[in-house]
């Protein structure tokens, strides 16, 4: 899944003129530049599906966080957000397992890849 702010996008699938080119800020250029692993965090909090989702609300508490990878034998099974903390809230499931709310359907990148894709 891509995201691109409005910036990103007025230029998507447009052919681009040296005059148009002149307007490109060197911050945009940048952004075609920048790779993942140049601004990624190096430190996060890992989760396991098995942790109740009262355990992930402490963890986002503690890091200051919005959501964490879930990781089971090593392999990364799921993220889960702050979303699904409010999920298993309006449920009145805090008890719950992570399993029960977490993203399985993942998309994941390299470090290598450009930020803007």
């Amino acid at each position: 899944m891509k995201f691109m702010d409005q910036d990103q996008l007025r230029f998507k699938g447009k052919i681009i003129t040296d005059q148009v080119a002149e307007n490109i800020t060197r911050v945009e250029e940048l952004a075609y530049e920048l790779k993942v692993e140049e601004v990624m965090t190096r430190n996060i909090t890992i989760l396991s599906p098995d942790q109740k989702m009262r355990e992930v609300l402490e963890a986002f508490r503690k890091a200051r966080i919005s959501g964490a990878p879930v990781v089971k034998h090593g392999e990364l099974v799921g993220i889960v957000s702050i979303e699904d903390l409010i999920h298993s809230m309006e449920d009145n499931d805090l008890d719950g397992p992570v399993e029960k709310y977490m993203t399985s359907q993942i998309l994941t990148i390299r470090e290598n890849d450009p930020v803007v894709e």
